[in-house]
């Protein structure tokens, strides 16, 4: 069969005479197909159509449908669907078609916890899905599953939570569609119109309860009148049968009622009749010993545990281990309304409290008192909630504190919004990932530790996958000092492209809905706002030009802690933890007078934020600062912070688990917000601030060495720049790196020589690196392979300061030796990097002497790193420069001009604080 027989050959026709304008005798099938090749490769219309907003509108992933399987095939399925519709099949078919496929695909992923699953799989495990559909489509999937196994755990757990609360309504409701109390009821028979219906009292009887038969062919209600009267006349009858006013008056009202309603929801409390203590509340229960499950009290103001001797025996029923144990002397209590009970006796148990929140197991048992009572509950004593952490006089104080502090105080509550934080269900199935992750590891024991770890982390309710309308968090708002000669700066008015400005309408918008920031018409200051464009992306972000506020500024003279010093502090810890705070900066408040010199202007008016923006001076040592202040009684114990990047450290599971508790509980007082996603919890080696940190030592990331090494040669300015920034950043753990990237140094100095040394400025410098720039490329991307684990500093170890210098520059290695041989030369002692330095000679140091520039780095050494230098047992320098030896014989005279030249002065100082041992190595020359 031929393709010409198939088509319409009225069609045919058509296309023949009025398109391709050959007769309808002699088309060919070649012809035929090569035309329809043609159609088929053309975007619809001739027009190419607004990619973003065709999938925006049509792409959606159908969560109704309950087969995960199914569901990804559809959404896939519905995406090619899509591109063959609009002729899109030439666009998505090249590498970067299908690249912005995978993107599309990735955007519109429901529900948000999976797209962010996926795109955190993306970023930080593999990222071969970004670049082919067939990858996407498989991670989806497994994503997918993943999500409904724990959907489906925690929904079970929900309703078998809820099952109780179901049953209790629905005996609630047949008691009050019967009318009358269980107590009272009786077996009341009339005649039957039609149904019966059994009901079930409280001593088990079964009875009938027949409805009586109305009168007449048909059921007629008599409808009921409003107890309050109508809503707005107050006569007799509904509002809907008000004749007094119209529809749409009505429908006014009603929607008052309801806004009225919705706001008092919150404090409304129903009246229930008076009943017995126990028919009043839902008691929570405690399970003695795993056997016995009573009711308990928590606040009834005894320092004891106190039980009835009736418990204790059913407990001995169940479990034949317990025994009575006499005390040291009887203990008197007093009872509510003056009543005296005296206790002889005890029992140790293994106590349970359940909550709503979950199970409170105490790890060691605890000692009751026994004594004749006829209260069913278990009284739970002070002294074992404290033991917990609750200690409701404390918190009392603390709350009153507070209320007399001025709003400067650190932790005032003043003015901030209290409300109770909750996390949405999305937040609910990462935390039990994260706990199910960890026992599956094996790093958590299932059961105690495992209900210890989530109790710990279902307890802070600060996690969030995104900030929204949150309070601020409750610290001391930034306040800003302006210089003596401030004067308010407004900018000019800026056009932005339509796309931009789209953006920045949307994305201000939003920040007025959540309280970020205000529209200020009246406001004397306004910076800049400046749409950036994400790396790789259409998407946009706003960041605000504030340098002219800057400049009027006093900055606060904060202190950031030296991450060379303080990483010590993770010498031999077995276990780790990060946690990221989320949009750190808007957490935290701005002092109202000062708000208005961060105003910021787009095309549409001028914001003034309410919390701390990024981009002012204050803003990254204030938030440092503010943090460090709550968590200051861990900090140089178990916790580093750097900004939002929060680390910490212990020795054991059990003792980490401890850290974690009380970081959260610190954070959850002030109202800080941690993103689950970014926190990473008991690791044996963690990537922290760009590092890799483990038990013995400090390195680079790995995954970030590679990247640099696949860099190709630089063609701009830019380029050599940013490369030799970022491994300029490593050079603690590159030997000789001074030397080996001298030539691109001087082809980038070169390049930016008479221009600003700015990224955009050095973006429009074009240059070609010649063969021994080329060479100096690729040796330091050899030398960033051979980078070295830098090792935590030991004071019984041996401390060796190695020192080299040439015409060009100089170098030196700090090192440890633990088992140090004085019989063998230093070149064959086993050696633990600690540092490497090195820099060139330029300018007028190029045209010192000698042995100036082999003493400059050892006089460097002692200056910047008197933090690993100045040890007990003090260190040993080795140099390949006999006339350095000559300076510091002790029986050789030196002129003063001469000592004070080479500073050797300061080198004397040290002599006396230190044991300073100067040998001559022959092998330290090439060393560095």
């Amino acid at each position: 069969m031929t393709v010409k027989s198939t088509f319409d050959h009225a069609l045919l026709k058509m296309l023949c005479k009025y398109d391709w304008e050959v007769p309808f005798e002699s088309i060919t099938e070649e012809r035929i197909l090569t035309e329809i090749d043609k159609i088929v490769n053309n975007v619809k219309n001739g027009s190419i159509v607004n990619i973003d907003a065709l999938f925006d509108d049509e792409l959606r992933m159908d969560l109704h449908e309950s087969d995960v399987h199914a569901r990804v095939v559809n959404y896939f399925k519905l995406c090619e669907d899509i591109i063959s519709r609009n002729g899109l099949q030439t666009t998505f078919g090249t590498s970067m078609g299908i690249t912005h496929k995978c993107t599309i695909l990735r955007k519109h992923l429901q529900p948000t916890a999976l797209r962010d699953e996926v795109e955190t799989h993306q970023k930080l495990i593999d990222k071969a899905s970004t670049k082919n559909d067939v990858a996407l489509y498989k991670l989806v999937k497994e994503k997918a599953l993943e999500q409904e196994k724990v959907f489906r755990s925690v929904a079970n757990r929900k309703r078998l939570q809820q099952q109780p609360k179901q049953e209790n309504k629905k005996r609630h409701g047949e008691r009050r569609a019967n009318g009358k109390h269980d107590s009272d009821r009786t077996a009341v028979t009339s005649k039957s119109w039609g149904n019966k219906r059994k009901v079930q009292s409280e001593t088990s009887t079964e009875r009938n309860v027949e409805r009586p038969q109305t009168t007449g062919s048909l059921r007629t209600a008599t409808k009921s009148k409003p107890r309050g009267g109508c809503f707005n006349c107050g006569k007799d009858h509904w509002l809907s049968e008000c004749p007094d006013i119209d529809e749409a008056e009505k429908e006014a009202i009603l929607a008052k009622r309801g806004s009225k309603k919705q706001s008092e929801k919150r404090f409304r409390v129903k009246r229930v009749n008076p009943r017995t203590r126990t028919q009043c509340r839902m008691r929570s229960t405690a399970t003695l010993n795993a056997k016995l499950d009573l009711p308990y009290c928590a606040d009834s103001g005894s320092d004891w545990n106190i039980i009835s001797h009736n418990h204790v025996k059913e407990l001995q029923a169940l479990d034949c281990d317990v025994q009575v144990v006499e005390l040291d002397g009887p203990v008197e209590l007093e009872a509510v309304g003056g009543a005296v009970l005296s206790a002889t006796h005890g029992v140790d148990v293994y106590l349970c409290l359940n909550t709503a929140a979950g199970p409170v197991r105490c790890q060691d048992p605890k000692r009751c008192l026994v004594v004749e009572s006829d209260d069913d509950e278990l009284i739970v004593g002070r002294v074992l909630l404290a033991e917990l952490g609750i200690d409701v006089d404390r918190e009392l104080e603390q709350l009153a504190a507070r209320n007399l502090n001025d709003d400067d105080e650190f932790g005032d509550l003043i003015g901030i919004p209290m409300r109770e934080d909750t996390f949405d269900e999305d937040v609910a199935i990462v935390i039990n990932g994260m706990v199910v992750d960890y026992v599956e590891r094996g790093i958590v024991s299932p059961g105690a530790e495992e209900d210890r770890l989530r109790n710990i982390l279902t307890s802070f309710k600060g996690w969030r996958l995104a900030l929204g309308d949150d309070p601020p968090a409750r610290v001391p708002p930034l306040r800003i000092r302006l210089k003596p000669d401030a004067k308010p700066f407004k900018c000019k008015v800026r056009q932005y492209s339509p796309e931009k400005s789209e953006f920045l309408a949307k994305f201000n918008a939003e920040l007025v809905r959540l309280g970020w920031v205000i529209e200020n018409k009246e406001s004397r200051w306004a910076c800049a706002a400046l749409p950036v464009r994400k790396p790789n992306s259409n998407e946009f972000r706003q960041a605000n030009d504030y340098r002219p506020a800057n400049s009027m500024t006093e900055g606060i003279a904060g202190v950031m802690p030296s991450l060379q010093v303080r990483l010590e502090e993770c010498k031999g810890k077995e276990f780790y933890a990060i946690f990221d705070f989320i949009k750190c900066f808007w957490q935290l408040p701005l002092h109202k007078a000062y708000q208005e010199i961060l105003s910021y202007m787009t095309d549409r008016g001028i914001f003034t934020p309410t919390r701390v923006p990024q981009g002012c001076t204050d803003a990254a040592l204030h938030f440092q600062s503010t943090v460090e202040e709550v968590l200051k009684e861990y900090l140089q114990e178990c916790v580093l912070l750097w900004i939002d990047d929060l680390l910490a450290y212990a020795n054991t599971v059990v003792e980490l688990m401890d850290v974690i508790e009380a970081i959260l509980k610190r954070l959850d007082e002030y109202g800080f917000k941690l993103n689950p996603r970014k926190c990473k919890l008991f690791q044996t080696e963690i990537k922290w601030c760009g590092r890799v940190i483990n038990k013995d030592g400090v390195g680079h990331d790995p995954e970030r060495i590679q990247a640099l090494q696949k860099i190709p040669p630089p063609s701009t300015a830019a380029e050599l720049q940013e490369f030799v920034c970022a491994t300029n950043w490593m050079r603690e753990g590159l030997v000789d790196y001074a030397r080996v990237v001298k030539p691109l140094q001087e082809r980038l100095d070169e390049s930016l020589r008479g221009t600003k040394r700015s990224k955009r400025a050095a973006a429009g410098i074009r240059i070609s690196l010649s063969h021994s720039e080329l060479a100096s490329f690729e040796a330091v991307k050899e030398l960033l392979s051979n980078s070295a684990m830098l090792t935590y500093p030991d004071p019984s170890k041996q401390l060796c300061l190695l020192s080299d210098a040439s015409d060009s520059g100089w170098g030196l290695i700090v090192s440890q030796v633990g088992d140090w041989k004085p019989d063998k030369p230093i070149q064959e002692q086993q050696h633990e990097l600690l540092i490497c330095m090195g820099r060139s000679f330029t300018g007028s140091a190029a045209n010192w002497s000698v042995i100036e520039k082999e003493c400059y780095p050892i006089v460097h050494a002692c200056e910047k790193l008197e933090y690993l230098l100045m040890r007990p047992q003090g260190f040993k320098i080795y140099c390949d420069h006999r006339n350095i030896i000559h300076l510091f014989a002790p029986g050789k005279e030196l002129k003063k001009t001469m000592r004070g030249k080479l500073l050797v002065g300061l080198l004397d100082s040290w002599s006396i604080a230190t044991r300073l041992s100067i040998s001559r190595a022959s092998t330290t020359s090439g060393l560095v």
